[in-house]
């Protein structure tokens, strides 16, 4: 009978031979590696936390922006199941569009404010900075529009 090769340990075994199995473990070891393992990653979070912290603040703004938009994309996708089968086509768009719109309001000013140096040098987005209220009330009657459009056209379709 000749020797193979098996994948539980690197000692060459016959067939009939069967590979040790590991002893279980017991409750506490199994504790005490939960406990590694969450103190490690614990770790790992808190320093970036305070890495990001010490970035500055337009990372700060990114990791945040990131984070909602990941965050939105999920609620989204979980709202657009029962959008889907009423046949509601662009309900999708029009929460992004919001997303968008009550973005540009927020952190607008903030972006503003420590950026003044550069928005409000800028000939092309002098026009945003000085007009940014405006520009945000605009965007959210315009949304608001074609939200009550797009419902006055479902009920129509429906009737």
């Amino acid at each position: 009978m000749g020797r193979t090769d098996t994948s539980a340990t690197l000692d060459w075994a016959t067939e009939d031979e069967k590979a040790p199995e590991p002893a279980p473990q017991s409750e506490y070891e199994k504790k005490k590696q939960t406990f590694i393992t969450r103190a490690i990653w614990t770790l790992v979070m808190i320093g970036i936390f305070f890495g990001s912290m010490f970035a500055g603040h337009i990372y700060m703004i990114i990791i945040v922006t990131a984070v909602q938009i990941i965050s939105f994309k999920e609620v989204i996708a979980i709202s657009h199941v029962p959008s889907r089968a009423r046949s509601l086509r662009f309900t999708k768009t029009l929460n992004w569009y919001f997303l968008g719109t009550t973005m540009y309001f927020l952190y607008g000013e903030s972006v503003i404010y420590y950026f003044k140096h550069i928005v409000l040098v800028d000939r092309v987005l002098l026009p945003f900075a000085t007009h940014h209220r405006f520009i945000s009330f605009m965007l959210y009657v315009m949304g608001k529009f074609s939200r009550q459009l797009h419902r006055r056209i479902i009920i129509a379709n429906v009737v």
